[in-house]
């Protein structure tokens, strides 16, 4: 429904969430899933997309399906791989088994490690790149003009008067006599 709208939907997901939303009112559990799948399917890397697809499954008591989800999408390249690893984690603590919170803590380490070494090279190049484009800027040239040194032997200080120091806040200001603050009306 949203890609006829617009060929890169809404990345915020506000059809989807509002249809859904529709379908869990009409309690058409199937149909509120099958709007996840359906974005998921379209926005592969969006976490929020896969995060709302578990809860869903979550919601409707699909702990296979959600647990099934969670282990196929924990190594792919999402925009914030962070956020699913922790919902993972938080299903396999209050629905999964020992066995299974310690298989997922695993898989979780080594999917961290993996996207820290990818984001290290995505860094490294792109330093790379910034420093080409560094040296390929022509450097300007400066031209010299006489300033006049000055003689360290020689200090000229006009000091009018030597200022008070009193902590951080300013000083009151006079007010002039006979001025007085109209009381304000709170209307």
């Amino acid at each position: 429904m949203v890609r006829r709208a617009s060929k890169t939907g809404d990345a915020k997901l506000r059809l989807e969430k509002y249809l859904a939303m529709i379908y869990q009112q009409a309690e058409l559990h199937d149909n509120a899933i099958n709007v996840w799948e359906a974005a998921a399917k379209c926005n592969k890397s969006s976490y929020l997309v896969w995060t709302s697809l578990t809860e869903t499954l979550i919601k409707y008591q699909q702990l296979e399906r959600a647990a099934g989800v969670f282990r196929d999408i924990h190594t792919k390249n999402l925009d914030w791989p962070e956020a699913i690893w922790e919902a993972w984690i938080n299903f396999e603590q209050l629905y999964g088994s020992i066995e299974g919170l310690d298989q997922c803590l695993d898989k979780v380490e080594k999917a961290q490690y993996q996207v820290n070494v990818r984001r290290a090279k995505e860094a490294e190049k792109a330093g790379y790149q910034g420093f080409q484009v560094a040296v390929e800027v022509k450097p300007t040239t400066i031209t010299e003009t006489a300033t006049p040194v000055a003689d360290p032997d020689i200090v000229d200080v006009n000091v009018d008067s030597i200022p008070r120091q009193r902590g951080t806040k300013r000083e009151a200001e006079a007010e002039p006599i006979g001025a007085h603050k109209k009381a304000k009306m709170g209307w």
